[in-house]
C-alpha cells in the first residue's frame, strides 16, 4: 500500500528472482489526487505482459509529460524495457489531459512484439456534446 501526498496505491505486486513483473493487481490505483482506477498486469507463459486498466476517471498529465520528455534511465533498463511484448486494454470514462482538456470514453488497445508496435486502435470524444 503506497498512500500519501494524494497518491493511493493499493494491491499486489510479484516479482521473479530477476526482478522482472510476474503479476500485479492494484484494485485501487490513484496515482494522482481523484483517479479511480484500477490495474492488472500479468505475464503470461510467453513473456508477454497483459495490462488491463478500468477506471471512471485518471489524470493524465504525468503520464502524457513523460512520454512526451522520455526517460533518463540507465541502459540496462532501456533495454529491458525496449524487448518488453505487452498487451494493453484500457477503457476509461474520461482521462484528463493540459488546458483543461479530457478525452472521454477512452479505449485503447495496443500491442507490441520485439520492440515494434504490431496493433494499436483508440477510441474517444473529445469536444462538444463528450458527455
Amino acid at each position: 500500500m503506497i498512500d500519501g501526498g494524494g497518491m493511493s496505491i493499493k494491491g499486489s505486486l510479484e516479482v521473479d528472482q530477476n526482478g522482472d513483473l510476474v503479476n500485479a493487481n492494484f484494485p485501487v490505483y490513484s496515482p494522482t489526487e481523484g483517479d479511480k482506477t484500477s490495474l492488472k498486469a500479468e505475464r503470461g507463459a510467453d513473456g508477454v505482459v497483459k495490462v488491463t486498466m478500468r477506471g471512471d476517471v485518471f489524470d493524465g498529465h504525468s503520464f502524457l509529460k513523460s512520454a512526451i520528455s522520455g526517460s533518463s534511465s540507465k541502459d540496462d533498463a532501456k533495454s529491458k524495457t525496449k524487448n518488453l511484448d505487452f498487451d494493453v486494454d484500457l477503457k476509461l470514462g474520461a482521462v484528463q489531459g493540459f488546458n483543461g482538456e479530457a478525452v472521454r470514453s477512452a479505449d485503447l488497445k495496443m500491442s507490441r512484439r520485439g520492440g515494434a508496435f504490431k496493433s494499436f486502435a483508440f477510441n474517444g470524444k473529445i469536444g462538444r456534446d463528450t458527455r
